[in-house]
């Protein structure tokens, strides 16, 4: 009993505080879904603050989660939060956003040439069927779905490499990146976008499901840069 009064002591008085609060994940993932998307369709604007206890009130849930979710959303390089003035929605730089496309082929044409040199089980099932979602949102026109399932292909890729340091690198670039396809594929271009995005991802996946790897790493470089391409001609028709 002495011991642990000690202990109990030591934690009160000297030790200083390890864990955070627990909170509710999926209602942290839910708020981080909706800053998130709001930022993405144009809801919130570049350079719109985001006042930690408006969002909160809106909502209808403590501070908490919200500021986990715009800490996850900096990140992602969608908010910069300055000293003294708050956390902003971040603006996006067209060349650097073209920089970003050409950084991201180089960093997943090495996360693929390391899963398939490591023979991760299960990832041209995972694609496939991420395939076959990205037609069907497509078909239905749905936008939000079609997008999200675009990442999680991506995602799917840098995760299974192993690489945790490459993954948050790519996480910190996928932000202005979805912004600018958010832009584009609900522009003028639209449909021809849609199209491309569903269909596009197929190349990539049938170069790793043959386990060629030299052709995988060239499919999965020139989709993404392509890609750039493709958007680039949407937004200049907006």
């Amino acid at each position: 009993m002495f011991i642990q009064h000690q202990e109990e002591v030591y934690y009160k008085v000297k030790r200083q505080p390890v864990f955070s609060t627990v909170i509710d994940q999926t209602l942290r993932h839910k708020v981080l879904d909706l800053i998130r998307n709001a930022i993405l369709t144009g809801k919130l604007a570049a350079g719109e603050p985001l006042p930690e206890n408006e969002i909160a009130k809106q909502m209808g849930v403590s501070r908490m989660p919200v500021r986990e979710a715009m800490r996850d959303l900096e990140h992602e390089g969608l908010l910069i939060s300055h000293p003294h003035r708050g956390t902003v929605v971040a603006t996006v730089d067209e060349d650097e956003v073209d920089q970003l496309y050409l950084l991201r082929a180089e960093l997943e044409g090495f996360t693929v040439r390391s899963l398939m040199e490591k023979n991760t089980p299960g990832i041209v099932t995972k694609l496939q069927q991420l395939l076959k979602d990205m037609e069907a949102s497509a078909s239905e026109g749905n936008l939000t779905v079609l997008a999200e399932k675009d990442l999680e292909y991506h995602w799917t890729i840098v995760s299974s490499s192993g690489y945790q340091i490459l993954a948050r690198v790519w996480r910190s670039m996928d932000g202005p990146i979805r912004v600018r396809l958010y832009r584009a594929i609900t522009g003028v271009y639209r449909e021809d976008l849609i199209r491309y995005t569903a269909n596009s991802h197929q190349l990539p996946t049938d170069a790793i499901a043959s386990g060629n790897i030299e052709r995988a790493v060239a499919a999965i470089k020139t989709h993404i840069i392509e890609t750039r391409t493709v958007i680039e001609k949407g937004l200049n028709n907006e």
